[in-house]
């Protein structure tokens, strides 16, 4: 498994982007996306393009996680391609 870095942009002038990563299982190509960005037609586009400047596909995905739910890093889960949208679960930290 590799982790690639994708920078996502946000409308967040102070910040510019937010980090995403792919953790990349190989040779598949699938991946678990980490941090997707921001609920932003700008922010969803840079995202994919980011992904696929590294030779992934976002219809790939075959998990989302969130680290922290903040807008800039947890609201572009609900408006990926509908091709990429895993079951959703939950975890709890406890």
């Amino acid at each position: 498994m590799k982790a690639l870095r994708v920078k996502v942009d946000i409308p967040i002038a102070a910040l510019g982007h937010v980090n995403a990563y792919a953790l990349v299982s190989e040779p598949s190509g699938s991946f678990v996306l980490v941090d997707p960005g921001m609920y932003w037609a700008e922010g969803i586009e840079s995202l994919g393009r980011g992904l696929r400047a590294l030779g992934l596909r976002p219809c790939d995905v075959e998990a989302y996680v969130v680290t922290h739910f903040h807008v800039d890093h947890a609201t572009a889960v609900p408006s990926w391609p509908a091709c990429a949208r895993p079951p959703s679960t939950s975890a709890r930290r406890t």
